[in-house]
This record gives C-alpha cells, sequence and structure tokens, in this order.
C-alpha cells in the first residue's frame, strides 16, 4: 500500500499546473505511429521527458481524468490513445463532439456533432483528421462554398463525418456513397443529428451510376482505389470543383499527384500525419 507521503511526493512530481509536460505528453501519443500500452507510455514519457517512474504514471492518469486520453482494447490488446469523447478542434474551425457533450464554440467555429459507431470516420484516425483540415482549408480558401447550388459527393462515406463537415462548412446539399449498411445507417443518424437529413443523401448506389456535377468530391480510401474510380472523378467533377482526397501513406502521396495532374487537378494543400497523408486539388478550370 502507498503510504501517505510517498501519494505527496508523487503527486509533487507532476503537479496539475506542470501543463508544459502534460502538453508535450499529449503532442507525443498524438504524433507516434504507434499505439501505446500503458506500460510502453509509461516507459516513453520517462525516457522522453526524465520522469521517474510514479510521475511518468501520475501524468498518464491525469490527461485521462481530464479526458485527453483513453483506455482503448485493440484486437484484445489496451492500449492508450488520444480521447474523442469530448470536444476536439480538428482544424482551424471544426470542432468534432459527441451528442450531449457541452461546448462553448468561438463565433467562426463549426461543431459537428458525431455518434460513435462501428463504422469508420470517428476522427481516431489521422486520415478523418487530415481529410477535415483539407475540406476547412479548401472551402475557406476558394469560395467554393459560395458559388450557386453546390453539391458534394463522398466516396465511401463511413460515418458521414466528412460530408456533415463539408455541409456545415457551406455546401449546399450532397450525397454521401458507401456498400456497408452499417455505415449507411450510421452516416443517416449523423445526418439528422446535425440537422442535415434533407440535404444529405446517404445510398448505395454504385459510382459508376451516380449522375454530377459535383462542387466537392472527398475519397478517403486507399491509392488503388483513388487510382481505379479516377477516370469516375474526372466524369463528376465540375469545372469549377475540388477534390479532397486521403487514405494514403505518405510514400503514395507524390505519385497520387501526378495522376490528378495529368487529369487536370492541380494541388493547392497537402499534409501528413503518422505516415498517413492527404490532399486537396483544384481542377485547373477553377481560378480561385
Amino acid at each position: 500500500m502507498t503510504s501517505e507521503p510517498e501519494k505527496a511526493a508523487t503527486t509533487a512530481l507532476v503537479k496539475p499546473t506542470d501543463a508544459v509536460i502534460l502538453e508535450k505528453a499529449l503532442a507525443l501519443v498524438e504524433q507516434t505511429l504507434e499505439s501505446f500500452t500503458p506500460g510502453a507510455l509509461k516507459t516513453r514519457l520517462s525516457r522522453a521527458f526524465g520522469l521517474q517512474g510514479k510521475a511518468a504514471k501520475a501524468a498518464i492518469r491525469q490527461l485521462i481524468n481530464r479526458g485527453d486520453l483513453v483506455y482503448t482494447d485493440r484486437h484484445g490488446r489496451t492500449v492508450i490513445e488520444k480521447s474523442f469523447c469530448r470536444a476536439v478542434r480538428v482544424s482551424e474551425r471544426v470542432v468534432l463532439t459527441p451528442p450531449g457533450i457541452s461546448f462553448a464554440p468561438r463565433p467562426q467555429d463549426v461543431v459537428v456533432r458525431l455518434s460513435h459507431g462501428a463504422s469508420f470516420g470517428t476522427g481516431h484516425h489521422p486520415t478523418t483528421r487530415m481529410s477535415v483540415r483539407g475540406i476547412d482549408h479548401i472551402l475557406g480558401s476558394t469560395g467554393l462554398a459560395q458559388t450557386p447550388d453546390t453539391a458534394l459527393l463522398d466516396i465511401g462515406t463511413g460515418s458521414g463525418v466528412l460530408a456533415v463537415t463539408a455541409l456545415a462548412l457551406g455546401i449546399g446539399s450532397g450525397i454521401g456513397l458507401d456498400i456497408d449498411p452499417c455505415a449507411v445507417s450510421e452516416a443517416r443518424s449523423n445526418a439528422e443529428l446535425n440537422g442535415f437529413q434533407h440535404r444529405l443523401k446517404i445510398a448505395a448506389t454504385p459510382l459508376e451510376k451516380t449522375e454530377g456535377p459535383f462542387t466537392l468530391i472527398i475519397a478517403n480510401l486507399r491509392f488503388p482505389t483513388l487510382k481505379q474510380i479516377s477516370p469516375q472523378m474526372v466524369r463528376l467533377a465540375a469545372p469549377r470543383s475540388a477534390l479532397v482526397l486521403s487514405g494514403i501513406r505518405a510514400e503514395e502521396l507524390s505519385p497520387l499527384k501526378m495522376l490528378y495532374t495529368g487529369l487536370h487537378f492541380r494541388p493547392v494543400w497537402e499534409e501528413t500525419e503518422k505516415d498517413w497523408a492527404a490532399v486537396a486539388l483544384v481542377h485547373k478550370g477553377n481560378t480561385a
């Protein structure tokens, strides 16, 4: 049993006011490729910041208690990850939050409420976060959202988070496609949760049977799929339009940009996180 003096010593090693250490620890979890077991994270914090074992453990406990980190089961193994069970700022304007969580937004903030289900797109994965940032960038910098009769297409919509984000940032209407019945159901629920059930159609329609044109096309898919569907992208994109593509590894970013540049799109934004990448491109007919 830990004595009171030992408890006091542990608390003194990492005080609640030691914000710098806590923020560095949180950044370490966010930026490292692998997921940490509790023991591995304690060891990593000890080595990275010169903390004693009890101090490292106390820092982890504080981050979990304040909701920044969460214990998660990954294939039967307990790991510690960034928590999305609270409001989390993903981009300059976009904040993701579960329903029922209170959050005081800034005047320019767009709050997207998202029920976490089985479908991909909860914000845990870097490609979801980067896609949100790409959408925020492209709609904030090109004026596309102010174009009359704007429409989006989200290919492989999953939870619907990316389509909902684009609508919240000003796109008029949209279609989210997914062949997974679970994703279709969850995306419809999230559209309704954000009041977009009449502006966002979720369907299992094959891409080749979908009719455009679309102002914004979003696809968070792996590189072979993005390559395979590129002719459909060209067919469905409006003359003044943009693409936000993710789901690719960092080393696949250059060949993806080369492919779509040859199809009359121009890269205007890109980002990498944890060895994943995303890119936003505008149609070369778009002078913005």
